[in-house]
């Protein structure tokens, strides 16, 4: 059994829809399952890239030694395509806001607060190969687009309610998880249903 890539992209492209309300339907089950509300209106990461600076002395501070630093903690490929993306940057908010983050999160980390990045892969291509009408998702595929989901789901949790212990406030990590939306809905309907 293979839905139609509509069935599981549909929700995954809600990261980029307008905020509205969109149905999820299933064509192998012939139901609609309840909408997802309030969408976010964009999940896209690459949108919080700074404007990277034209001439550096990248090279001579060896930035990309920094960067092979970073991704060895990096343990997923989402992870790793990131760091990648880094560039020397001048953009002093973005950089603000950079230290506010990893200042929040080594908080978090610090009273015992987890997250599993690991296995998280990305889903961008199977989310482009749902845009094309009759196209099929074999069920691996899908199988990653609910675990990423999934994922999704669990630190928007964390992010809505952070460790009591925490000394700090998350400010500006309930800045950046705000684009996450409620996937709860989407995870009923495949929960057991993908082997």
């Amino acid at each position: 059994m293979q839905p139609t890539a509509p069935a599981v992209g549909s929700v995954v492209n809600e990261c980029k829809a307008p905020k509205g309300r969109q149905k999820l339907a299933s064509k192998d089950e012939g139901e609609t399952n309840p909408s997802v509300a309030d969408l976010a209106p964009s999940c896209n990461m690459n949108l919080m890239l700074p404007q990277p600076l034209v001439h550096t002395s990248a090279r001579v501070l060896e930035f990309e030694s920094l960067r092979d630093l970073l991704r060895g903690y990096a343990s997923s490929p989402l992870g790793h395509a990131r760091i990648a993306q880094l560039a020397a940057s001048r953009d002093q908010a973005w950089i603000k806001n950079q230290q506010q983050l990893t200042s929040e999160i080594r908080e978090f980390r610090r009273v015992g607060g987890r997250f599993d990045f690991s296995s998280l892969v990305d889903i961008g291509q199977l989310v482009e190969k749902s845009r094309i009408a009759g196209a099929t998702i074999e069920t691996t595929e899908i199988r990653d687009v609910v675990l990423v989901v999934d994922r999704a789901a669990e630190w928007r949790e964390i992010a809505s309610s952070p460790p009591a212990t925490m000394k700090t406030e998350w400010q500006a990590v309930a800045q950046l998880s705000l684009g996450i939306i409620d996937f709860t809905e989407f995870l009923r309907a495949f929960r057991n249903k993908i082997q």
